[in-house]
C-alpha cells in the first residue's frame, strides 16, 4: 500500500474520530442545557419604585418618592407559560447574569408586606405570603402551597408589589432576576426575566425661585 494510501486512511479515521467527539459534545451540552431550556423568557416585564433614593434616606412617609428606607417595589410581567404557579421569587443583583451577588445594604425580607397580587387585575384566588426560610437579604420569594394557574399570551399583566423594602445604599444600576415555579419550594423553575433598576442619591434643593 503506498504512502498516499495509508495517509488517506489516518485522515479518515481521525475525522470519524472527530465527528464522534463533536456528537457527545453537543449531546452533552443538550443534556446540561435542558433544565434552563423548560423555563420560558418572560419578554414583558417591568419594575417601578417608589423611591429611588439610597437606603439611607429616611425623608418623607415610608413608601414615598423621598424615602429610599422603607419603599414599595412593583412588578408587572405577562406569564410566558400556561401552568400552575406556587412560587414567585425576586433576588436582586448586581449583575444580570452569572453569580449573584447582592447589591450593598438592599433588605428585601423583613416581613415585606404584599400590597398587590393580581392577575388581570382581579386578585389572586390563592395569596402569596412571603416565605422566611426561602428568602434573604436580596432575595424574596413568596409562596402558596395551593398556586394559582397563569395563562401565557394574556394581555392584562401580572401586577406584584411590596414594601418594606430598603433600597441598596450606593448609587447605581441594580437587577432583579424574576422567577415563577410550580412548586411551593422554589424548585422547578417556570418562568423567568430580568428587570433593572438604579438607586440615586438624591439633589439637595437649597433654595426656591418665585
Amino acid at each position: 500500500m503506498s504512502h498516499y494510501a495509508i495517509s488517506l486512511k489516518r485522515t479518515s479515521l481521525l475525522l470519524a474520530a472527530l465527528a464522534f467527539t463533536a456528537a457527545l459534545l453537543t449531546m452533552n451540552l443538550g443534556i446540561f442545557g435542558l433544565q434552563k431550556a423548560n423555563a420560558a423568557n418572560v419578554t414583558v416585564r417591568s419594575l417601578s419604585m417608589s423611591s429611588p433614593l439610597i437606603g439611607t434616606s429616611t425623608a418623607g412617609a415610608a413608601n414615598s418618592e423621598t424615602n429610599g428606607a422603607d419603599a414599595t417595589h412593583t412588578f408587572t410581567f405577562d406569564p410566558a407559560t400556561s401552568g400552575i404557579v406556587r412560587a414567585i421569587g425576586f433576588q436582586y443583583c448586581t449583575a444580570a447574569f452569572g453569580t449573584c451577588t447582592a447589591p450593598t445594604g438592599l433588605d428585601v425580607d423583613t416581613t415585606p408586606a404584599v400590597l398587590t397580587q393580581t392577575n388581570e387585575g382581579v386578585a389572586f384566588t390563592n395569596a402569596y405570603a412571603l416565605s422566611v426560610g426561602l428568602s434573604s437579604n436580596n432575595n424574596a420569594v413568596f409562596v402558596n402551597a395551593t398556586g394559582n394557574t397563569l395563562t401565557a399570551g394574556t394581555t392584562g399583566t401580572i401586577v406584584f408589589a411590596f414594601d418594606d423594602v430598603t433600597n441598596p445604599t450606593s448609587a447605581g444600576t441594580f437587577f432583579v432576576r424574576m422567577q415563577t415555579f410550580s412548586d411551593a419550594g422554589a424548585v422547578t423553575q417556570v418562568d423567568d426575566g430580568i428587570v433593572t433598576g438604579a438607586i440615586t442619591t438624591g439633589i439637595a434643593i437649597t433654595a426656591r425661585v418665585a
